[in-house]
C-alpha cells in the first residue's frame, strides 16, 4: 500500500514538473522576435566585462551572455538611437529571458525574447529611438539578473 502512494505521488510531481515546463518554453510575450534556436553572432561582448560599442545603433547585433544568475556585459553602450537586435547566449543550465524597458522602474516595456533554455540562444530586435538610458533584465531571475543600456 506505501509502495504504490509513493509510486502516485512521484507520478504526480512529474505531471506537475512537466506543465510547469510545457508552460515556461512558449515564444514571446514582450513583443519583438524571439528565438529559441541557435543563431550565428554579428558581435560578441568579451567575457572580461568590456562594454560593446555599438557602430551606430541601427542593425547593430549586440550579444549578451547569462549565466551564473548574471549578464555579461551588464553595462551596453551604443553609439546612437535606431534598431537594435540583442542576442541572449544562455550558456548556464537555467531558463533565462532578455527584456528591455525605457525605465529603471521596468514598467515601461520596449521588448524581450521569451524563454531561452540553457545552451540555447534567442534574439529580440528593439527600435531605441530615444537617447537616454535604457534597462533590460531576466523575467525570471528580474532581481540577480539587471543591466543597462546607454545610448548617446
Amino acid at each position: 500500500m506505501m509502495r504504490r502512494l509513493t509510486l502516485a505521488a512521484l507520478a504526480c510531481g512529474l505531471a506537475v514538473l512537466a506543465l510547469a515546463a510545457a508552460a515556461c518554453d512558449g515564444g514571446s510575450s514582450y513583443g519583438g522576435s524571439s528565438s529559441a534556436s541557435p543563431t550565428r553572432p554579428a558581435a560578441t561582448a568579451a567575457a572580461s566585462g568590456t562594454t560593446p560599442q555599438a557602430g551606430g545603433a541601427q542593425g547593430q547585433t549586440v550579444t549578451v551572455v547569462a549565466k551564473d544568475f548574471s549578464f555579461t556585459p551588464d553595462e551596453v553602450k551604443l553609439s546612437g538611437t535606431g534598431s537594435v537586435t540583442f542576442m541572449l547566449d544562455n550558456q548556464g543550465s537555467a531558463p533565462h529571458t532578455f527584456t528591455v524597458y525605457r525605465d529603471e522602474e521596468h514598467t515601461q516595456l520596449v521588448g524581450g525574447t521569451g524563454n531561452v533554455s540553457g545552451g540555447q540562444k534567442g534574439t529580440v530586435t528593439v527600435t531605441l529611438d530615444k537617447s537616454g538610458d535604457y534597462y533590460f533584465r531576466c523575467e525570471i531571475h528580474p532581481t540577480q539578473m539587471q543591466g543597462e543600456i546607454k545610448v548617446p
